[in-house]
């Protein structure tokens, strides 16, 4: 089992994954955000999962879109069944 929960060394922010290589969450305080620190958190934990990693982002969450897009994900489908979610994968 995968599942972990990584904690910025300076209390700025988690990401956690689980073991189906799924991104759950990925927090970073406000006053933290577009300093790096999200994607510091991202990368370790893809260094855990070591293979294709997957997340579910909201459609309406176009600045969360963006960040996974940049740090090398790519828009596969839309996730959830009402259409609101856009899934995406490395």
């Amino acid at each position: 089992m995968i599942e972990a929960k990584l904690h910025d060394p300076q209390g700025r922010g988690h990401v956690r994954i689980d073991e189906d290589r799924w991104i759950v969450g990925i927090r970073v305080d406000q006053e933290h955000q577009g300093q790096g620190v999200g994607r510091a958190l991202l990368e370790r934990a893809l260094d855990l999962i070591d293979g294709p990693a997957f997340a579910e982002v909201s459609r309406d969450n176009v600045s969360g879109t963006q960040f996974y897009e940049a740090c090398g994900f790519v828009v596969d489908r839309p996730g959830g069944n009402d259409g609101s979610d856009v899934l995406v994968k490395l």
